[in-house]
C-alpha cells in the first residue's frame, strides 16, 4: 500500500496537476485582478513572550510595564499596517522575570495565555490581529533528526487551545531543557510531516474537544536560505511543503531569493555570516516543481512588526564580552495580500492560499498586475496558466508610493522591472513603471515572476530596494487546461504522508 501510494503522489507531481499548493487558483475569471484591493502587513514578529525576544536592549531584554507583547499592536498601526501576526517561539511554556528597570517585582506567566491575550484585546482596532507561533526544528540530520526547517504558523481563531500549539525542537535526552531563566520547553516532533499531521489532527478532533474550537490554518517556511538559524534544504523530502501556498523570501535575515547569489541582481541583502545554502533558496523551491507564492516579514523580536524603516531588531542572545545583545542583519519586509473582500482573517487567509502575495523589502507602491492568456482570460498574480492557452501576456503597472513606507516618490532615482525564470535566470529588464511582455516557456518551464528595483536617489535607507510579485505557474508540457488546477492540494494528507520519508529515531 506504501508503495502504491508512493508511485500515485509522485505521478501527479510530475503531471499535468505538478505542483505542491494551497489553492485552485487556475481559473481565469474567478477573480478580477482589476478589482482586487491590495493591503500591508507583517506576518512574521516576536515579542519578550520568545525566549529570544527583547524588547528593552538598553535593559538586559526585558518586556514593557504592562506585560510582554503589551506595545505590539500600537506599533504595528504606527507603522501603517493593516494586519500583524503575532508569531512567538512555540517551545516555551512559561516566561519567568525578576525584578530589575522596569520591574519591581519578578513574576512568571503562562505565554500561550498571554500572548492570546495581547491579540485578543486587539480586536477591532485599527490593526486586524492574527493569532500564530514560529515552530523550530533546529535539527541535525546526522542526528536522524531530521533535515531541519523553520515554520511559521498562522491560526484563524483569537483563541487557541494548548493544542494546537505545536513545538518544535528536540533535547538530547528529551529532557525540558530551559535555555533562559525558569523557562521550560515543549518537544514534539522535528520534521514537517509531524507538523502539519498535528495540524490536520486538532482540526479533525477540536470540535469534539471541550473548549477547544476547530479553525483555519496555514503555514509557510522562513528564512529558508540561512543555515543559522537553519535553513530549509528543498530537496529534502521531509522538507515537501505540502499542502502550502507561499514562502517567505526575505526578512531581517537576508534575502532568501537566488539559487546563485552572485548571479546578476541577486548579489542584493546576501547575509553571507549566516551561511547561505543555494538548495534552500526561493528560486531551488520553485524549481524542484513546488507552487510557492511569496511573502515577506521582519521577524522582528522587539514587539515592533513593520519596523523597516529602523534597521535590524535585537535579539536577546549575547557574544562573550559585549555588553549589548546581537541584532540581525537588516530591516525585513512586509507582504501584501490582494484582497477580494473586506480585510478579515478569511479574506487574508483567503489571498495567501491563493497566492495572491507580494514581498516587499519596504516600498508600498498602488499597483496592478495580471496575466491575459492567448484566449483573453486574465489571473492574478499566483494563478495558474493552462498550458494550451499560452502564450501569455504579463503586465505590472505601478502607482505612487505611499509614504507609509519606506521609500518615497521624490527619493526614487531608478526603477526596473524585471522577469525571472526557470534556474533564477533574469529573462528581461526595463526601466520605467510599466512593464508588459509575453511568456511563451519552452517545454520545461512552468514559473516566472516579475522583480521590481527602486535605486534610491536621496533621503535615507537601502540603497535598493526591492518588491516581488507571485510567480504566475503553468501546467508541464502535453497538459491540457483541465489539468490546471490546485495541484496536490485535493490529495488526502495521509496519501502525502505516504510519500515522505521515514526517519529511524
Amino acid at each position: 500500500l506504501l508503495l502504491s501510494c508512493r508511485v500515485a503522489a509522485v505521478s501527479l507531481l510530475v503531471g499535468c496537476a505538478a505542483g505542491s499548493d494551497g489553492a485552485d487558483s487556475g481559473a481565469a475569471g474567478a477573480v478580477d485582478p482589476e478589482g482586487l484591493v491590495l493591503a500591508w502587513g507583517d506576518l512574521h514578529a516576536h515579542s519578550a513572550w520568545s525566549f529570544d525576544g527583547c524588547e528593552h536592549p538598553d535593559a538586559r531584554c526585558t518586556h514593557d510595564a504592562d506585560g510582554p507583547a503589551a506595545g505590539f499592536y500600537d506599533a504595528a498601526a504606527a507603522a501603517g499596517l493593516d494586519f500583524a501576526a503575532l508569531t512567538d517561539h512555540a517551545e516555551a511554556t512559561t516566561y519567568a522575570w525578576g525584578p530589575d528597570e522596569l520591574h519591581a517585582e519578578g513574576g512568571e506567566a503562562d505565554v500561550w495565555s498571554g500572548q492570546q491575550a495581547m491579540v485578543r484585546a486587539a480586536e477591532g482596532g485599527p490593526v486586524l490581529p492574527v493569532l500564530g507561533y514560529e515552530w523550530t526544528a533546529n535539527a541535525d540530520d546526522s542526528t536522524g533528526d531530521g533535515p531541519g526547517t523553520h515554520r511559521t504558523v498562522l491560526l484563524g481563531g483569537l483563541s487557541a487551545c494548548d493544542a494546537w500549539r505545536v513545538a518544535g525542537q528536540r533535547f538530547p535526552g528529551g529532557e525540558h531543557r530551559p535555555e533562559r531563566g525558569d523557562r521550560v520547553y515543549l518537544q514534539d516532533d522535528v520534521v514537517v510531516e509531524g507538523l502539519l499531521s498535528a495540524l490536520h489532527a486538532r482540526l479533525d478532533a477540536a470540535e469534539a474537544a471541550e473548549g477547544c474550537q476547530a479553525m483555519r490554518w496555514l503555514t509557510f517556511a522562513h528564512h529558508p536560505a540561512y543555515t543559522v538559524p537553519q535553513a530549509t534544504d528543498w530537496s529534502e523530502p521531509d522538507n515537501a511543503p505540502v499542502g502550502e501556498a507561499v514562502v517567505e523570501i526575505y526578512s531581517e535575515h537576508g534575502s532568501s531569493e537566488c539559487l546563485d547569489p552572485a548571479a546578476e541582481g541577486c548579489d542584493w541583502q546576501v547575509n553571507d555570516a549566516q551561511g547561505y545554502l543555494s538548495a534552500g533558496a526561493v528560486q531551488a523551491a520553485l524549481d524542484e516543481g513546488y507552487r510557492l507564492g511569496f511573502v515577506a516579514g521582519t521577524d522582528a523580536h522587539d514587539a515592533r512588526p513593520g519596523s523597516v524603516a529602523d534597521g535590524p531588531s535585537h535579539v536577546a542572545h549575547w557574544r562573550e564580552g559585549v555588553a549589548a545583545p546581537e541584532r540581525q542583519f537588516g530591516g525585513g519586509g512586509l507582504t501584501g495580500v490582494l484582497l477580494a473582500a473586506p480585510l478579515s482573517r478569511d479574506a487574508l487567509f483567503d489571498a495567501i492560499e491563493a497566492r495572491r502575495t507580494i514581498a516587499t523589502s519596504g516600498p508600498r507602491p498602488a499597483l496592478v498586475a495580471w496575466a491575459e492568456d492567448a484566449a483573453g482570460g486574465r489571473y492574478p498574480v499566483g494563478a495558474v496558466i493552462p498550458r494550451d492557452r499560452m502564450p501569455a501576456t504579463l503586465v505590472l503597472e505601478l502607482g505612487p508610493l505611499d509614504a507609509a513606507g519606506t521609500l518615497r516618490d521624490d527619493e526614487v532615482g531608478e526603477v526596473w522591472i524585471e522577469r525571472i525564470g526557470e534556474g533564477g535566470r533574469l529573462e528581461e529588464a526595463e526601466p520605467g513603471s510599466r512593464f508588459s511582455t509575453t511568456w511563451d516557456p519552452g517545454r520545461r518551464e512552468t514559473w516566472t515572476y516579475l522583480r521590481v528595483r527602486w535605486l534610491r536617489a536621496g533621503g535615507e535607507g537601502l540603497d535598493e530596494e526591492r518588491l516581488w510579485l507571485s510567480p504566475w505557474f503553468t501546467t508541464s508540457a502535453g497538459c491540457s487546461s483541465a489539468g490546471a488546477g490546485g495541484g496536490i492540494v485535493g490529495l488526502p494528507l495521509w496519501l502525502l504522508v505516504a510519500t515522505r520519508r521515514r526517519r529511524r529515531r
